[in-house]
């Protein structure tokens, strides 16, 4: 039997400034999908997993500083776990990988900031180490880009992973099935 967990990506304060959230492509609808998400996972048990991007000094989200906090909204509770990483792909110089394995989980719903990049990489990386993902389509979000505007990106990496072979699947749909547990 599949073990799922909920993977929540870079959802941090400083993704949320008034300056970025007015770009950023639904970012009250990405909140209000991530706590639903969030909602489904402990009703069902399932492991949930925040990583926490750490970025070098001069940059946004540097650790200990309010930007770098997961956004109160969606705040880790206890028996959560929290993962820092300083790369694009959660999983590269992390223990995420060595903690789903403990955990026996094989099947991952992936969700956050940003589309293009880290989650987009994460969900890369996990299908190249044979979990199932399934990225929830309608809750990870990103900026515009001089070509693009951020929805595109968005619609544009749904597209991308689901080719890649991950499940494109939308909050509603992921919390009817019961997450998956």
């Amino acid at each position: 039997m599949a073990r799922t967990a909920l993977i929540i990506i870079d959802m941090q304060n400083g993704m949320f400034t008034e300056e970025l959230h007015t770009q950023m492509h639904e970012g009250i609808a990405l909140l209000e999908n991530t706590s639903h998400l969030i909602n489904a996972a402990r009703k069902s048990g399932l492991a949930i997993i925040y990583i926490q991007h750490c970025a070098y000094p001069g940059q946004a989200l540097i650790k200990g500083t309010e930007a770098w906090e997961i956004h109160q909204n969606i705040a880790p509770v206890e028996g959560d776990i929290i993962i820092e990483k300083i790369e694009s792909s959660a999983f590269r110089g992390t223990e995420l990988a060595d903690i789903l394995q403990e955990k026996n989980i094989d099947n991952l719903i992936t969700c956050g900031m940003q589309s293009e990049h880290c989650v987009a990489n994460t969900s890369l990386s996990a299908l190249e180490l044979g979990f199932t993902v399934n990225v929830a389509s309608d809750c990870h979000s990103t900026f515009p880009s001089p070509q693009l505007t951020a929805k595109d990106i968005v619609e544009q990496q749904n597209s991308k992973l689901k080719a890649q072979g991950a499940n494109v699947v939308s909050v509603s749909e992921l919390v009817a099935s019961g997450m998956a547990a």
